[in-house]
């Protein structure tokens, strides 16, 4: 009679956790399976989960840091949509996902955490950048507007527009006859 093991005790340290995690997320397919990294769920802190995200290992690979960011919303204690802990790993998810002309998957990102940001939180970052944030690229900028658009916030789409202009980054055509739609339809502020 056979008994499986129990499983691998998670590292000690969250380097070690790190370093663990982003080994397993890298030696899989575009969906890692939520079995491989279920095991380590209680031990994934904001921390923990902004150190993955960031490794320069993953970087090339912008579908699994989507899979494991929304693995990590649904599933990591202390690490939600809305949240300012998660603000860090989601700007740099957001640049991994640029970088590799993943608009869509961005755009949808940045719509689930409009409608969970109940105290504007992304418009305050999006304005004023931490520093220990990455840059904010026009696509950032662009596709905040079409987000803030989308949710029925036309008015923080103007508030980001005009932050564009006063950083004299120009919006793409499309971003410009977004907004002025949304501004024509919509309420007036």
């Amino acid at each position: 009679m056979t008994s499986s093991s129990p499983p691998n005790p998670p590292p000690a340290t969250p380097s070690s956790l790190t370093e663990t995690l982003t080994l397993i997320l890298s030696n899989t397919t575009n969906n890692p399976t939520t079995s491989s990294i279920s095991q380590f769920i209680p031990y994934l802190t904001p921390t923990v989960i902004h150190s993955i995200i960031q490794s320069k290992t993953l970087k090339s690979h912008p579908q699994i840091l989507l899979h494991f960011f929304k693995f990590s919303l649904i599933h990591a204690p202390n690490f939600s949509i809305g949240s300012p802990t998660t603000l860090p790993s989601f700007f740099t998810l957001l640049q991994t996902l640029f970088a590799h002309n993943k608009y869509s998957d961005a755009k949808t990102l940045l719509v689930d955490f409009i409608a969970a940001d109940t105290r504007r939180l992304l418009l305050r970052r999006i304005l004023h950048p931490a520093r220990d944030m990455p840059r904010h690229s026009k696509a950032l900028y662009d596709t905040a507007i079409g987000a803030y658009v989308q949710t029925g916030n036309p008015s923080f789409a103007m508030i980001v527009f005009r932050r564009m202009k006063r950083l004299r980054i120009c919006p793409k055509l499309i971003t410009c006859n977004t907004l002025i739609n949304s501004l024509i339809i919509g309420p007036r502020f």
